[in-house]
């Protein structure tokens, strides 16, 4: 489950989708509270936190990596390494 579709754009080759993990900013807010962090060490808390966390990914639009696409229960099944 990489997450969701936040965009389509076009590029000169072939439209490109852009997938955000859900509930990543929330997941980073709900660490510092929780740490109970003292503001001069939450931007490095913050940063961390935001580095170790899974980041937006641009994956092509060609037949090669969307396998399968259904609009009725919203998803869309890819070939995609989930480390890239």
């Amino acid at each position: 489950d990489f997450g969701l579709i936040i965009d389509v754009f076009q590029t000169g080759a072939n439209d490109v989708i852009v997938v955000k993990p859900e509930g990543v900013v929330s997941e980073a807010v709900q660490e510092l509270a929780t740490q109970n962090v003292e503001t001069s060490k939450a931007k490095k808390v913050d940063k961390k936190i935001i580095q170790t966390m899974p980041q937006e990914r641009l994956l092509p639009f060609t037949d090669a990596v969307v396998l399968e696409v259904d609009l009725k229960a919203k998803t869309m099944v890819v070939d995609w390494d989930a480390d890239f």
